[in-house]
């Protein structure tokens, strides 16, 4: 009997999630397909009942990982006061938290590197989700007079930039005081030019 498509449909969706926990926890490169679906539960020979390669996959890996760090922010902003989101915001990505989980965390600083050197449709699922991030942050940002959405979505371009590669040389050095002096300042930086804060910030352990 066949699977009705429903159940395709569930099935293709645990093999998406297992891909983007795999692949932002250990790269692209280093995980294959046999990986990815024994982290879903399922026979390596599935595979291909699903996804035509595994570029397919990372591409719509890219797709759902930006979607659910969109979902995250949105939020963590709708539990704070329109004044308080950006800086809830900041405050939630650049953690000692955050920097220690990549596999749950944001795909940009745990992926950007290797989606440069990847096959075409792979960069183009990770720049629309790029456009798309940058666009739901930039409605948080503060507006000035003459201020466009455009203005906003470009300064959360510069804003996760930033805190992605902050995170991203955090996640690096292997100085502990060092890591933890890169998220501080970071923070305190975004905070101070987007958030309105003052360098009294949240610690960078907060979760």
């Amino acid at each position: 009997m066949p699977y009705s498509k429903a159940h395709k449909a569930r099935t293709r969706a645990k093999i998406v999630e297992a891909a983007t926990h795999a692949f932002r926890a250990e790269g692209m490169r280093g995980v294959g397909i046999p990986q990815v679906m024994r982290q879903a539960g399922l026979t390596h020979g599935g595979f291909y009942a699903h996804f035509e390669s595994k570029d397919e996959l990372a591409a719509e890996a890219c797709t759902a990982s930006v979607a659910d760090s969109v979902e995250r922010l949105v939020r963590k902003a709708a539990r704070t006061s329109p004044d308080d989101a950006v800086r809830a915001i900041i405050a939630l990505y650049l953690t000692t938290l955050h920097r220690d989980t990549p596999a749950s965390g944001c795909m940009i600083p745990a992926l950007a590197g290797e989606i440069a050197h990847s096959p075409a449709v792979v960069r183009a699922a990770f720049t629309q989700g790029l456009a798309d991030y940058a666009r739901q942050l930039g409605a948080y940002l503060p507006t000035s007079a003459g201020s466009t959405s455009e203005r906003q979505t470009d300064d959360a371009l510069v804003l996760l930039a930033g805190m992605a590669g902050a995170l991203l040389l955090a996640r690096a050095v292997d100085d502990p005081e060092m890591s933890e002096r890169i998220l501080d300042t970071a923070r305190a930086f975004y905070t101070r030019t987007y958030g309105g804060g003052t360098d009294a910030d949240e610690p960078s352990r907060a979760g």
